[in-house]
């Protein structure tokens, strides 16, 4: 278990089993994890602030004010793996069995940090010296104001009457710019990720990018060799600049023992005990009560 707060910045990750290629952006795929996005963003009220599809994971930033993000993962996820399995004639699981990340940005650093790691995605994995490139780039806040738009697939269509015809979605401007303008956030997102992949290109030399041609040539079934990746998926619960580390790590020990607490009451048998907030598997599969959110 892991705590959920209430307006919280969401940092998510989510990589396919044995790092096929099934999400590789095709014009199909990407429309469908794009539509996927923006319809449970807004059921679960999930304020999403970049999105980016790589051939083998994905990535998101988003604001959640209701605490509503694990909710949010586990149906986005398990639609995706449904539409993905008709569309390739396959069926199974298709994620990866390690946890989807879920990071809590601490800070306004940190969640600038992030907002530019997915906008950079698509080159910090050599695949294009620029990510705007990259079909799997959906948006930044270099986009903010501007509408995003995607139709529903046929198969939820013709399989379910839960869903529109197509969704519009406005990419809003993060809390951490405050009081910009609009122009403002454009131009200064717009300056960083330059700056950004500028340095990355440094760092592969400007031959060494794979191109959005081969990128794309790729079958679903394929998986790319393995690389060691410093930043590969660790499961963090939090991020943060290292001077609010320990408040955050206390923060984090509370919680843990509450509810270790609780689910020791819980095995002894007390079957109507609380939980604290951040127990979603508890709520959803038992039907426990759970402390609101502060």
């Amino acid at each position: 278990a892991i705590p959920v707060y209430k307006n919280a910045t969401i940092f998510g990750t989510r990589r396919i089993q044995g790092g096929l290629c099934t999400l590789t952006p095709n014009p199909e795929v990407r429309n469908i994890v794009l539509y996927l996005a923006l319809h449970y963003a807004a059921h679960y009220r999930i304020r999403l602030l970049t999105l980016c599809i790589l051939s083998n994971h994905l990535h998101w930033v988003g604001d959640d004010p209701d605490g509503n993000y694990p909710a949010f993962i586990a149906a986005f996820h398990a639609k995706v793996a449904e539409v993905l399995n008709d569309l390739y004639g396959t069926s199974g699981p298709m994620w990866s069995n390690e946890k989807p990340g879920r990071v809590r940005l601490a800070d306004r650093k940190t969640m600038m940090e992030k907002l530019l790691y997915v906008a950079t995605n698509a080159t910090w994995h050599g695949i294009v010296g620029n990510t705007r490139l990259w079909p799997g780039f959906i948006f930044s806040p270099e986009d903010a104001g501007e509408v995003i738009e995607a139709t529903c697939p046929d198969y939820l269509l013709e399989n379910y009457n839960s869903f529109d015809a197509k969704i519009s979605y406005q990419v809003p401007v993060p809390n951490l710019y405050g009081d910009m303008s609009l122009n403002e956030v454009k131009k200064d997102f717009r300056r960083r990720r330059l700056r950004r992949e500028a340095r990355l290109r440094r760092e592969r030399g400007e031959q060494s990018f794979l191109t959005i041609e081969k990128a794309l040539a790729v079958a679903p079934d394929y998986a790319p060799p393995e690389k060691d990746d410093p930043r590969e998926l660790r499961n963090e619960v939090f991020a943060c600049t290292p001077e609010n580390l320990e408040t955050e790590l206390a923060a984090l020990c509370t919680f843990r023992s509450r509810h270790n607490a609780t689910r020791r009451r819980f095995l002894d048998g007390e079957r109507d005990v609380t939980w604290p907030p951040g127990t979603y598997a508890m709520v959803v599969w038992h039907k426990c009560p759970c402390e609101r959110l502060a």
